[in-house]
C-alpha cells in the first residue's frame, strides 16, 4: 500500500532570500546552478502571486 503524500516545506519571504544569497555565494557547481535558476524562477512566480 501506498504512503500519504507529505506536504514539501516551501521557503518564503526572508528565509527564502537568505536561502537564495547563500546559495549564490555557495562554490560554483553545475546542478547548483541549474537549482539555483529553477529556485529563483519559482521565487519569482511565487512572489508575483501574492
Amino acid at each position: 500500500m501506498a504512503h500519504p503524500i507529505t506536504p514539501t516545506p516551501v521557503l518564503e519571504g526572508k528565509d527564502a532570500e537568505i536561502f537564495l544569497s547563500e546559495l549564490e555565494n555557495s562554490k560554483p557547481n553545475l546542478k547548483k546552478d541549474a537549482y539555483l535558476k529553477e529556485c529563483r524562477k519559482v521565487f519569482r512566480i511565487i512572489s508575483q502571486n501574492k
